[in-house]
């Protein structure tokens, strides 16, 4: 194996992880908590962070297939410019997939502990 095949397995796993993570959230976790808040009377949930988190989420998705896909099949010389931009874009995608999940994780819950504080 080549250090581009590497590389772009690593890549669309990387992206395929995001996309995972972002309908995890939104088949998941939101539905089974607006049943929670609806149960318990309180405010519903801003969609305005999960929306903007999952774009993001699913732009570095995209890239991170597009990238892939590049290393699979892309000349020699190109090769390495697309090694260079896989490595920037996992640990931009860690970081900011990281971020974005506990933005939205937090937006979900959050009306949860406002509640709490309440009683």
């Amino acid at each position: 194996m080549t250090k581009s095949t590497v590389m772009g397995s690593i890549t669309f796993l990387v992206g395929f992880i995001e996309v995972m993570v972002a309908l995890f959230l939104w088949i998941f976790a939101l539905p089974k908590m607006m049943e929670v808040y609806k149960a318990i009377d309180t405010y519903s949930v801003s969609y305005a962070p999960l929306i903007v988190g999952t774009i993001i989420s699913l732009g570095l998705a995209s890239t991170c297939f597009f990238i892939s896909y590049k290393l699979f099949s892309s000349n020699e010389k190109n090769k390495e410019r697309y090694l260079n931009y896989a490595t920037g874009l996992i640990l931009l995608s860690f970081v900011l997939v990281g971020m974005l999940t506990g933005l939205m994780v937090t937006t979900i819950i959050l009306p949860i502990y406002s509640f709490t504080s309440t009683l």
